[in-house]
C-alpha cells in the first residue's frame, strides 16, 4: 500500500498520480516585493495550484517595521507563504550577505513541516546559500532558476555605482567595487577591525579573499543542484564563463495573456514613446531622458515606473523642462491599461539584462520596440526586423532611433507585423512542470 508520503517517482506510469508538493523559494514576494522574479514565482504558484498541486512559498521581507528574522505566515492569491524579515541588521561580516544561520534554521523547520517533494529556488538574495546545502543533505530534489547575476555579482547587476558595466567578470575589480561594503560589515566584528589596522594592503587582501570565497561557494552550490535553468542563453553563458561546468538548461519565460484584457488601441496626433518598469540605474532611464530632451521632433514620452524616492527625484531633475510624464508606481495588472497610452515601447537598459519579460509584453500588445543591446536583451529582438536597436548607454543613438520612428510613419507598423507571438506563461510553466516530473523520475 502506498503511504501519503510515497515519492512521486514510484508512481510514474500509474493511472492515478498524486499531486506534487512544491516549495518555491524567492528572495521577495507579494505584497512586499514587486519585480520580475517575484511575479514569475507568483504566476508559477498559481499555475501549479490550478493543476492540482500543493504549493508553499518561502521568501524574504525587507523594509518593514519588524524584528530581524521575524516570521510572517500569510496567503496571497490562495498561495500559502512563509516570509522572514531579512534586513541584514544582525550580520557581522560580509559573508552574511549570502549565508545566515538563522535563515537556515527557519528553513530547516519549514522543510520538516511541509516535507516537499521538490524545491524550486528562484533567488536567494538576503536569504542563505546554506538552504541549498540543507536540501542536498536531506535528499530533496532541487531546481534552481537563474534570473539574474546575483550568484556571480554581489550587487546582482554587474553595474558599478559609477555606471561602469562589467561586461566581463574580474574578481580584482569586484573586490575594489565591494571593498567599502566589506569594510563596513567587517567593522562590526572585533577581530576584523584589527585587520584594518594593518593598513590599505591588509584590507585589500581581505577584500580579494572575501570575493574569491563568495565565488567559490556560489559555483559549488550551482554545481550541486539537481537541475540548473537559465531564463536566457546570454545569462547561461555568463555563468559558464564564471566557472560553472555543469549543464545549464535554457527556458525563456512567458507573459500572462490576461494582461491584455484592459488594453485598447488608441490614436494620437503625435507619436507616443513609453517606458514601463522599475526605475533603477541599470534600466537606463537616464539615457532615455537625455535622448528625448534633444529630440528635435514632435513626440510624447511617458515613463511608467517606480523606484527609490531620491533616485526618481534625480530623474525628474534631469528631465528639466522637457515634457516627460512620470506616472509613478503601478501593479502588474495595470500594464495593459498603461500600454494603451503609447505607440512605441523603449527598453534603454544599460545593465546586462538576462532575458527581460518586457520583450514578451511588447509582443503581447504588438508594440513597436526600441531596445538597447544590453546583455540578453539583444538576443530577444532582431534589429530592423521587429525592433530598432542601439548601443546601450548611447543617448545619441537612441535619439536617432526615435527620430526614425517619427520620420517614417509606416516603420512602427512594419516592426509590429514582423513580431513573433508572445510566449505565454502557461506555455513556460507547463514546461517547468515537465521538468519537475523528469527530475522526480530520476
Amino acid at each position: 500500500m502506498l503511504s501519503s508520503r510515497t515519492p512521486i517517482a514510484t508512481l510514474r506510469g500509474q493511472a492515478a498520480e498524486r499531486p506534487m508538493e512544491v516549495l518555491i523559494v524567492s528572495h521577495y514576494f507579494a505584497p512586499w516585493g514587486i519585480g520580475g522574479t517575484e511575479d514569475y514565482a507568483r504566476g508559477l504558484a498559481r499555475f501549479l495550484i490550478r493543476r492540482g498541486h500543493g504549493v508553499h512559498v518561502f521568501h524574504g521581507i525587507i523594509g518593514q517595521p519588524r524584528e530581524e528574522h521575524e516570521i510572517v505566515e500569510h496567503v496571497v492569491d490562495g498561495i500559502s507563504c512563509t516570509g522572514v524579515e531579512v534586513d541584514l541588521r544582525r550580520i557581522d561580516d560580509f559573508s552574511g550577505t549570502w549565508r545566515q544561520k538563522e535563515v537556515d534554521s527557519i528553513f530547516a523547520r519549514l522543510l520538516e513541516e511541509k516535507r516537499p517533494d521538490l524545491v524550486h529556488v528562484n533567488h536567494l538574495t538576503r536569504l542563505s546559500l546554506g538552504m541549498l546545502e540543507l536540501l542536498k543533505a536531506r535528499g530533496v530534489p532541487v531546481m534552481l532558476t537563474l534570473h539574474d547575476y546575483w550568484m556571480q555579482c554581489a550587487r546582482g547587476v554587474r553595474l558599478r555605482p559609477d555606471g561602469y558595466v562589467c561586461r566581463e567578470m574580474d574578481l580584482a575589480r569586484c573586490a575594489e567595487c565591494m571593498g567599502g561594503d566589506i569594510d563596513f560589515l567587517d567593522g562590526r566584528k572585533k577581530g576584523l577591525r584589527r585587520l584594518a589596522l594593518l593598513g590599505r594592503r591588509g584590507t585589500e587582501r581581505r577584500h580579494a579573499e572575501v570575493i574569491e570565497q563568495r565565488r567559490a561557494e556560489m559555483t559549488q552550490a550551482l554545481e550541486g543542484v539537481d537541475l540548473l535553468v537559465s531564463v536566457g542563453p546570454y545569462l547561461a553563458q555568463a555563468f559558464r564563463d564564471f566557472g560553472v561546468q555543469r549543464e545549464i538548461r535554457v527556458e525563456p519565460g512567458g507573459v500572462d495573456p490576461s494582461m491584455a484584457r484592459d488594453y485598447r488601441e488608441t490614436k494620437s496626433d503625435v507619436l507616443r514613446f513609453g517606458f514601463v518598469g522599475r526605475l533603477v540605474p541599470q534600466k537606463g532611464v537616464e539615457t532615455l531622458i537625455d535622448a528625448y530632451r534633444e529630440l528635435d521632433r514632435k513626440a510624447d514620452l511617458v515613463i511608467h515606473g517606480y523606484g527609490e524616492e531620491a533616485y526618481v527625484r534625480g530623474l525628474k531633475e534631469r528631465a528639466g523642462t522637457a515634457p516627460i510624464h512620470f506616472t509613478g508606481r503601478f501593479e502588474p495588472g495595470d500594464v495593459g491599461r498603461l500600454a494603451s497610452g503609447f505607440d512605441v515601447q523603449i527598453m534603454p537598459s544599460v545593465g546586462l539584462e538576462g532575458s527581460p519579460l518586457l520583450v514578451q509584453t511588447a509582443r503581447l500588445f504588438r508594440k513597436a520596440l526600441i531596445a538597447s543591446d544590453a546583455g540578453g536583451l539583444g538576443e530577444n529582438v532582431r534589429d530592423g526586423i521587429d525592433a530598432l536597436m542601439f548601443p546601450s548607454g548611447d543617448a545619441a543613438a537612441l535619439r536617432a532611433c526615435m527620430r526614425r520612428m517619427v520620420d517614417e510613419p509606416g516603420l512602427a507598423d512594419r516592426l509590429r507585423a514582423a513580431m513573433p507571438p508572445a510566449r505565454t506563461e502557461e506555455e513556460h510553466y507547463a514546461t517547468v512542470l515537465e521538468l519537475y516530473e523528469g527530475l522526480l523520475a530520476r
